[in-house]
């Protein structure tokens, strides 16, 4: 499963984070971040019950914590 928070059509750049489970969460660019985070984070939560911090999922991304 994909959760895509890119425009329709708008393949280029932009950053995915994937759960071992399989879901797949999409955004175009760098601005959007913060949406890509708390999505992961709230399917970590609500999907597995694990609780996983922003800096933890800004180093899974690649990106380093302001």
């Amino acid at each position: 499963m994909t959760i895509d928070f890119i425009p329709t059509g708008d393949t280029v750049g932009g950053r995915v984070g994937r759960c071992p489970c399989g879901v797949e969460f999409r955004v175009a660019t760098d601005d959007q971040l913060d949406h890509l985070v708390a999505a992961i984070r709230e399917h970590a939560k609500g999907s597995h019950d694990h609780e996983v911090t922003r800096e933890h999922v800004l180093a899974e991304l690649g990106v380093q914590a302001p």
